[in-house]
């Protein structure tokens, strides 16, 4: 319909690359850590589409599609760059503002940084929510 769109592109690049990981992210029944889990049985076809649908969205523009298929881009790489990550993530919250946004992006922290800075992130955020409320 709109193909060309940075949007869509990013709506078709996103969970193609997100399931594309899907065969590694289960070892006998239990979630296995993107990190921990075996590259060899992600789908590399769909992971080479996503890419190439990814890049083509950031090269048109931008937009909360557009940046989670970013941040699924570079979950696939050999070595994520997980600032990177976070920085995306912060973009995310400004133009889709979600709760479901500052979790990935503490889990982006945690990752980035060690799980005391995810968790001060979190208790400050918790914090300023309750402050808010005050009012």
């Amino acid at each position: 319909m709109l193909p060309d769109e940075p949007e869509v592109l990013g709506q078709a690049a996103a969970p193609l690359l997100t399931d594309a990981r899907r065969p590694g992210r289960t070892r006998d029944g239990e979630l296995v850590p993107l990190a921990d889990q075996d590259r060899t049985r992600w789908r590399w076809d769909d992971i080479d589409h996503g890419l190439r649908l990814a890049a083509e969205a950031v090269r048109r523009g931008s937009g909360p599609w557009v940046l989670q298929a970013s941040i699924a881009a570079l979950q696939v790489a050999p070595v994520p760059d997980r600032e990177a990550i976070v920085t995306l993530y912060d973009r995310l919250a400004v133009l889709s503002p979600s709760p479901a946004v500052p979790a990935n992006r503490a889990a982006a922290v945690a990752l980035a940084r060690g799980p005391a800075a995810a968790r001060n992130e979190v208790e400050r955020r918790h914090l300023l929510r309750r402050l808010a409320t005050l009012r």
